[in-house]
């Protein structure tokens, strides 16, 4: 089995292999790179597994430093991140290594992540965080190679039910009632088409954040994240509005038949006047999901064991869709 590792690849080849597994997603993608490495200046490594001239494999690592979650959006961000990259970087994945479910693809597996562990090593680089896909994270390999782990949660749907039966997978009173209370209200849901939409969608986002006491987003980092995957096709967002007010907002990537949620966002306007956008706008995208053809989609995370009122009330939220706990694992390693 033939390894590559390169910082370019070709992307409709690259795109194309990881749609033939069902683990492949947005966070794999050559679109995602160009989304983290203008946005968040972070460096791209492509790792490539082929047996006799096919791909078998792929995992899109990242690398970056410690803090550049923190100074991204400052002055002098970039270059701080680059100087930092070069005394104290880090490497990270989301939802790799990406094989085929066959014996070619176990091995691929295997090699792909003795390939990332040798990288570490010989460079003395730690591995932040790694995340499997939540539906194939293969343990006993990455216990085999002195990983850590910690434990990691999400609720994943099932969009290949009917209608019907997503319907009434939803909680009776907290989840049906409330989507219906919605429809009565006057709450609808409209897709952004453009900047002045996006904004719409920014602000209510922001509000959130500052409300739970979260640092707020940077503007031109969101904009050009959101702009970057959806003239891809690999990204929606979607708002919840009651005549002209903008209620609540949720990103959506697309790729490959799965979906996952970014940045939720619901006014306190909304939660004052108890109009359930968050509600109507989850069971939206559920119905949206199922009939366009989407077989699963992940509510991206709920924390393993929720202790603050908010930590339990997200956790209660995502709960009563009629998704399967999924539990899974972060992985980590020290390199020296």
């Amino acid at each position: 089995m033939k390894i590559s590792i390169s910082n370019e690849v070709d992307q409709a080849e690259w795109n194309s292999a990881l749609e033939k597994s069902e683990y492949g997603t947005v966070y794999q993608t050559t679109y995602y790179a160009d989304s983290m490495r203008d946005t968040m200046n972070e460096q791209p490594i492509f790792i490539m597994a082929e047996d006799h001239g096919r791909i078998v494999g792929q995992l899109l690592l990242f690398k970056t430093c410690r803090f550049h979650g923190r100074i991204y959006d400052k002055p002098l961000g970039s270059f701080l991140i680059k100087f930092l990259m070069k005394i104290k970087p880090l490497y990270h994945w989301f939802f790799g290594p990406v094989t085929l479910r066959n014996e070619e693809g176990e091995e691929a597996y295997n090699v792909i992540l003795e390939t990332v562990h040798k990288l570490a090593k010989d460079e003395e680089i730690n591995i932040s965080s790694g995340y499997p896909h939540p539906l194939d994270d293969k343990n006993k390999y990455f216990e085999a190679m002195g990983f850590k782990s910690k434990e990691a949660k999400t609720f994943v749907i099932d969009l290949t039910k009917d209608i019907e039966q997503l319907w009434n997978g939803l909680e009776k009173h907290s989840a049906r009632k409330n989507v219906e209370r919605a429809i009565e209200r006057g709450v609808t849901i409209e897709t952004v088409e453009d900047e002045d939409d996006f904004i719409e969608y920014f602000n209510v986002l922001n509000e959130t954040r500052i409300r739970d006491q979260v640092k707020p987003y940077h503007y031109a980092y969101m904009y050009k994240g959101w702009k970057t995957l959806s003239q891809k096709n690999v990204m929606k967002c979607f708002i919840a509005k009651k005549e002209d007010r903008t209620l609540a907002g949720l990103l959506i990537s697309t790729f490959n038949g799965y979906l996952n949620e970014w940045g939720a966002g619901q006014s306190s306007y909304a939660i004052e006047n108890k109009l359930y956008a968050n509600d109507i706008l989850k069971w939206h995208i559920i119905k949206w999901g199922s009939e366009q053809g989407y077989r699963y989609y992940d509510l991206t995370g709920v924390n393993s064991a929720p202790q603050t009122p908010k930590e339990q009330g997200i956790y209660q939220f995502k709960a009563k869709w009629g998704g399967r706990l999924v539990i899974y694992n972060e992985y980590y390693l020290k390199a020296h």
